[in-house]
């Protein structure tokens, strides 16, 4: 019997720690900064830089829809990283699925020869001013600052509207503005 358990044991650690390896490294959020006690929902975002993981199979996706306007975009969903700079120059880092959105061109716009379309994202772990699900809007696709009163307006006045506000982002080497907006889910009607 104690045959059994001495090569049983030593097994069954093994596969734990395996277990528990792959479990604990599936999604990455790092932040750092000097001070730990820092509370990220209060910072104001420099930008946004997003590092796609098939980026050719999504400018293909997104070019298809800018140069054929009755084409849909794709649903599919892409990996991605997404390191989100503060002010102050601290950095998150968080691992994402992303994927193009909207279905009209206003949605997509061609900057420095580079299709930039509206992203819908959703963070694996962590989150962004307590948001893990976002669109990042084109402006043109929601009347610009309009989007941004409507949305305060409606919430000084106790209606739920979800959190929008302009940021920088990176997306294919091309820096530009967007509308950061939370999406209507489960963490927004909490």
């Amino acid at each position: 019997m104690t045959k059994i358990l001495k090569t049983l044991i030593p097994h069954t650690i093994i596969k734990l720690l395996f277990i528990f390896f792959i479990f604990t490294t599936s999604a990455k959020t790092e932040c750092v900064n000097l001070n730990k006690n820092i509370n990220f929902e209060d910072k104001a975002i420099d930008i946004i830089e997003f590092k796609i993981n098939n980026e050719r199979s999504f400018l293909a996706n997104v070019s298809k829809k800018l140069i054929n306007n009755s084409y849909n975009l794709s649903k599919k969903k892409y990996l991605s990283e997404v390191e989100v700079i503060y002010k102050d120059s601290s950095r998150c880092l968080f691992n994402a699925r992303l994927r193009p959105h909207g279905d009209i061109n206003d949605h997509i716009e061609l900057i420095n020869g580079m299709p930039i379309s509206s992203i819908r994202v959703n963070l694996k772990k962590g989150n962004i001013k307590n948001i893990t699900r976002f669109i990042l809007f084109r402006p043109k696709a929601r009347n610009y600052d309009n989007e941004i009163f409507t949305s305060t307006f409606l919430s000084e006045i106790g209606i739920l509207s979800p959190r929008t506000f302009k940021v920088k982002v990176k997306l294919h080497g091309v820096v530009s503005e967007f509308l950061f907006q939370e999406n209507i889910k489960k963490e927004f009607l909490e």
